[in-house]
């Protein structure tokens, strides 16, 4: 984990730790008030259900519970953390098993996280959103 405080960085391996850990308190400390989650294409939002467009924290929850309640995780892999001024870059490869249907969802990923004063203000999270669908056909 990086050392400073003022690097993109540092909120988005807290929220890694925190998503993990199961932490919604933790997931949430390293938000802004006034966050916008985006995950997926919200076209496809009657498909995968944490799919849209999300705002302010409490927005922001209901991704955050959405996509727990829906994925039984059997791979999350950061690969890798990057930052740029108030930018914060991630990729990796996650791997999902859909209880509601039994498939498996795998896919590399990227997420892209604008921050000021340490806290997540954007929050926008990239993966095969075709494999996605077709995990929850």
């Amino acid at each position: 984990m990086p050392t400073s405080d003022s690097d993109a960085t540092v909120p988005v391996h807290r929220l890694f730790e925190a998503f993990g850990a199961g932490n919604m308190d933790g997931i949430l400390s390293v938000l802004a008030e006034n966050i916008t989650v985006k995950a997926g294409n919200p076209e496809h939002a009657s498909k995968v259900p944490w799919y849209g467009t999300y705002k302010g924290q409490s927005g922001a929850q209901d991704f955050f519970t959405e996509l727990a309640s829906n994925v039984e995780t059997e791979a999350f892999a950061v690969e890798d953390v990057v930052g740029d001024g108030s930018l914060a870059f991630a990729s990796g490869h996650l791997r999902h098993r859909i209880p509601a249907t039994g498939r498996v969802f795998e896919s590399d990923w990227a997420l892209r996280c604008e921050v000021t004063d340490g806290k997540i203000t954007h929050y926008q999270f990239f993966e095969d959103t075709a494999a996605a669908q077709d995990a929850f056909a």
